[in-house]
């Protein structure tokens, strides 16, 4: 059972090596990509695209759907590299064969992703079919207020009094007691 349809063929295009080792790995396998697969399209479209349905895709969503696939497989990508060997010796003809560091390349691939489909975007989610409209609520933001609803606090009569007042006449400043009849 092959990986089918345009978005699976655009991700195999960014990480062919990858996608191979993956696809035949028996710790991963082609049902762990087409569940790749299937959480991309989800997250896009809203639904699993069926093959023929792909077909009729923009090329620009198809390829920026091939790019978060291939985003979604580097790490398993960079897991799986991490556990082959670097280098190859024999002995006889003294031949020896050295690799460059996969998992090094793929983090340098992921951050040249990220950046092409965060470009993309703006062209893309116009162009993507059932695409969610974000629904904004009809209550107006508080930088849209061009009239407060709430009064001045600095308005508010003071909820207590002067102590200077506080018996109902002014303070006996020569005496240096207060006012009022003592009981």
């Amino acid at each position: 059972m092959a990986v089918e349809g345009r978005i699976a063929a655009a991700a195999q295009g960014e990480l062919p090596e990858s996608w191979r080792a993956l696809a035949s790995a028996p710790s991963y396998g082609e049902s762990f990509l087409t569940e790749k697969l299937n959480a991309v399209m989800t997250k896009l479209f809203g639904v699993v695209l069926d093959v023929a349905t792909q077909e009729v895709l923009d090329n620009l969503v198809v390829d920026y759907a091939g790019k978060c696939l291939a985003l979604e497989l580097i790490n398993p990508a960079i897991d799986y590299w991490s556990k082959q060997p670097v280098s190859i010796g024999a002995t006889g003809r003294n031949e020896t064969k050295a690799y460059l560091d996969r998992s090094a390349a793929l983090l340098r691939l992921r951050a040249f992703l990220v950046d092409q489909t965060r470009l993309m975007w703006d062209e893309v989610q116009e162009l993507l079919p059932g695409r969610r409209v974000r629904r904004i609520s009809n209550v107006p933001r508080v930088r849209e207020i061009t009239l407060a609803h709430t009064p001045n606090p600095y308005e508010f009569e003071q909820p207590f009094a002067d102590t200077a007042t506080s018996f109902g006449g002014p303070a006996d400043t020569a005496g240096g007691g207060t006012t009022g009849t003592a009981g």
